[in-house]
C-alpha cells in the first residue's frame, strides 16, 4: 500500500512540474509578442483595394466640398419631407382637387376639430348634414373648402339622390380661376370616414332600464341609415374613384399613387373612470362593430392581390379599417392616458396630474390611413 501511495505522489508531482514549465513558456511567449516593438508586417493588399485608396487619396479639397453641400442639401430635403409629409398633394397650380367626406354630426366636438384638421392640410372635406342646425354649424366654418353634404334619409331612392349631388361634383371638371377650360381639372374621392358620435346617448346600467324610443333611435342611426348610405351610394362612389383614378392622375398631371380609396370607421368611444353605467353605450358600440364586420367581409370578396406584395388589380375593392379610439376621462373631462408608460412615470414624480392631451395622434392616425396603401383591418388609439 505505501508503494502505491508513493508511486501516485511521483506521478502527480511529475504532471505538476510539467505544466508548471508549459505555464512559464506561455507566459514568456506572450510577454515578448507584447515587448516586442517591431511593428508587424503589412499585409500584401489586392490591387483593386489598393487601387481604390490611390484613387481616394488623389481627391482634392474642391470635390470634398462639393461632395459635402450635396449631402447636406440632400439631408436638409429629408427633413423638410419628413415635416411636411401629412399634407395633402395639390394641384401644380396650388388647388386643392383631394376630396374627404365625413359622415358624421358636425355638432359633435370630435368631427369638428377632425374637419378643421383636415381642411387645414390640404383637403377639401364634405359633411353630412340633415337638419338646418346642422347646416349652420358648416356654415359657420365660413371656409370655401368645407362643405355640407345634405342627406334624406327618407328612403334608398332619397338616398341614392342625395349622393347623386356629390357624384356629380366628382364628374364635373373644375375651373381655375382664369375660367381657361385647358387649365380644368377634376376632383378626386380620397375616401370616406364614418364617426358614430357616442357622446350624446342617455345612460342605463341595466336592460330593463332601456327605453324602447332610445333603443329603435340607436339601431336607426348606427346601422340602418350608415348601412343604406354605403348600400346606395356612398360604396359605389369610392368604386369609380378608384377607376378613374389613372385617368384624373393624367389628367391632372399629379400622381395619386396606387393606394385605394378608403372607407373608415371611427370609434371614438368615452370610457369614463367613474361612469358604470354604460350598457347602452355598449350595446352602440357592438351594433357599429357588427356593420363593420359584414361591411369588410362583403368587400373583401373583390380584393384579389396579395397583401403586402401584388397590389389589388380589382376597382371594385376598396380599402376598409376601423379605428378605435379610447377616450378615458374623468368627472373634469381631461384625458387620461391608460396604462403606465414613460410619460407617465415622469408626470408622478413631477407633479404633472391628469395633463389634457391634444388630439394631434387622432388626427395623424386618421391621415395615415387616408394615405396608406395596404391598410391592416384594426387600429386602435389609447388616448
Amino acid at each position: 500500500m505505501p508503494d502505491f501511495v508513493d508511486s501516485v505522489f511521483d506521478v502527480s508531482s511529475t504532471v505538476f512540474q510539467t505544466s508548471r514549465n508549459l505555464i512559464f513558456k506561455s507566459y514568456d511567449h506572450i510577454r515578448n509578442i507584447w515587448m516586442d516593438s517591431t511593428p508587424p508586417p503589412t499585409p500584401a493588399q489586392h490591387s483593386i483595394i489598393r487601387t481604390s485608396i490611390n484613387q481616394v487619396s488623389r481627391l482634392d479639397l474642391k470635390t470634398i466640398f462639393l461632395a459635402t453641400v450635396l449631402g447636406g442639401i440632400g439631408t436638409y430635403r429629408c427633413l423638410q419631407h419628413s415635416k411636411t409629409q401629412r399634407r395633402a398633394r395639390l394641384l401644380p397650380s396650388g388647388r386643392r382637387f383631394e376630396v374627404v367626406v365625413i359622415v358624421g354630426s358636425p355638432t359633435s366636438v370630435v368631427v369638428q376639430k377632425l374637419v378643421n384638421d383636415l381642411n387645414r392640410r390640404g383637403y377639401i372635406v364634405y359633411v353630412t348634414v340633415t337638419n338646418e342646425l346642422e347646416v349652420k354649424a358648416i356654415e359657420s366654418e365660413r371656409d370655401a373648402d368645407i362643405k355640407p353634404l345634405l342627406l334624406n334619409y327618407d328612403s334608398a331612392l332619397t338616398i341614392r339622390t342625395s349622393l347623386l349631388r356629390l357624384a356629380s361634383i366628382l364628374e364635373t371638371p373644375e375651373l381655375n380661376h382664369t375660367g381657361d377650360d385647358s387649365s380644368s381639372y377634376f376632383l378626386h374621392f380620397k375616401g370616406a370616414l364614418i364617426i358614430a358620435d357616442y357622446f350624446k346617448y342617455p345612460k342605463y346600467s341595466k336592460l330593463a332600464e332601456i327605453e324602447p324610443r332610445d333603443f329603435n333611435a340607436m339601431i336607426q342611426n348606427q346601422f340602418l341609415k350608415i348601412n343604406a348610405l354605403l348600400q346606395n351610394g356612398l360604396i359605389t362612389a369610392l368604386q369609380e374613384s378608384n377607376n378613374r383614378r389613372n385617368e384624373i392622375e393624367k389628367y391632372n398631371g399629379v400622381n395619386i399613387s396606387e393606394c385605394p380609396s378608403k372607407l373608415i370607421f371611427v370609434n371614438f368611444f368615452p370610457i369614463s373612470t367613474k361612469e358604470k353605467r354604460r350598457l347602452f353605450l355598449n350595446f352602440t358600440l357592438d351594433i357599429n362593430n357588427l356593420l363593420f364586420e359584414y361591411t369588410y367581409k362583403e368587400n373583401l370578396k373583390s380584393y384579389c392581390g396579395i397583401p403586402y406584395i401584388l397590389h389589388n388589380k380589382n376597382p371594385d375593392y376598396i380599402d376598409i379599417a376601423k379605428l378605435q379610439v379610447d377616450f378615458h376621462q374623468d368627472e373634469e373631462s381631461k384625458l387620461l392616458s391608460s396604462g403606465i408608460n414613460i410619460l407617465n412615470i415622469r408626470n408622478m414624480f413631477s407633479g404633472i396630474r391628469n395633463k389634457k392631451l391634444t388630439s394631434r395622434k387622432f388626427h395623424h392616425q386618421v391621415f395615415d390611413l387616408l394615405n396608406t396603401n395596404y391598410l391592416k383591418k384594426v387600429y386602435t388609439i389609447n388616448a
